[in-house]
């Protein structure tokens, strides 16, 4: 009986340690009671270690920098090459214009037949040809009286003559030698007195407009030009008392208002003596 019941306590032993949980698991099951049973306590809060602070890029002013500079090397090559293109343009355009000239020769004489090529610019040799051949011909007396009776003829044909005399009036005031268009510069007071505008002195008005300006003294003819195109302005009538001279040549003043005052005369010419007379 007792061998049976010891053997039968042996048996027990080893059924009851693998009931048993291992020592570590009670451990850890006994920590995890407790923390359930203490009082919560918040947990504490990691603080994360604080950020360098940004300061703003410096390399704004640069960019800015960059900027203008790139404007200012736009502007560099616009000053450049506008007034080179619109030169080459027109002066493609005046040859161009000179070519058709040709257009007057005969086949067998054209250049194209006989060169087997067109060359711009030979029309300008033609033009040039012509008017030095026609101012030979008009400073003869035969072509002198030639050309007076062929102006006498196409000043008398109607509708013709009202703008050829028109043409004549001013290509002889303007390119003729012995023309007083635009003999001297000055400064008139215009729109109003205290204001200065640049004018030419083109003569003197008509007697029948003097009749009515006796009171004013001798009055002078001034063209006031607008800017930038010359070919536009007013006629006016001053008296030659309230002029003043420029100081400028004819050119000088043409630049000067053409540009809209941007080109300054040459220092040259600032050095001149100012003439007082406004008849020399």
């Amino acid at each position: 009986m007792s061998l049976i019941s010891g053997a039968a306590a042996v048996h027990r032993r080893p059924l009851l340690r693998l009931l048993r949980p291992p020592r570590k698991s009670r451990q850890r099951v006994q920590q995890l009671l407790r923390q359930m049973q203490a009082p919560h306590q918040p947990r504490r809060q990691v603080q994360m270690p604080a950020k360098p602070s940004v300061k703003p890029s410096v390399k704004l002013p640069e960019r800015v920098l960059n900027s203008d500079i790139i404007k200012k090397y736009l502007l560099t090559g616009l000053l450049i090459w506008v007034p080179l293109g619109i030169t080459l343009w027109v002066l493609a355009l005046v040859v161009g214009l000179m070519d058709q000239t040709l257009m007057l020769l005969p086949d067998a004489l054209h250049p194209r037949v006989w060169l087997g090529v067109h060359i711009p610019g030979l029309g300008v040799i033609l033009t040039l040809a012509v008017l030095l051949g026609t101012g030979v011909l008009a400073a003869n007396y035969f072509g002198a009286w030639l050309f007076k009776a062929g102006d006498w003829v196409l000043s008398r044909i109607p509708l013709f003559k009202i703008v050829y005399n028109s043409v004549k009036q001013v290509s002889d005031t303007l390119l003729s030698s012995s023309g007083k268009a635009f003999t001297r510069s000055v400064l008139v007071p215009y729109p109003h007195p205290g204001v200065w505008a640049l004018g030419f002195v083109t003569g003197t008005p008509p007697p029948s407009l003097l009749e009515n300006l006796n009171d004013q003294g001798p009055l002078v003819s001034v063209y006031v030009p607008t800017s930038p195109s010359p070919a536009s302005g007013y006629v006016i009538m001053v008296p030659e008392k309230l002029l003043r001279p420029s100081g400028l040549s004819v050119d000088e003043a043409l630049k000067y208002i053409v540009s809209l005052g941007v080109v300054t005369p040459s220092d040259d010419v600032l050095d001149q003596p100012i003439k007082k007379d406004l008849h020399s």
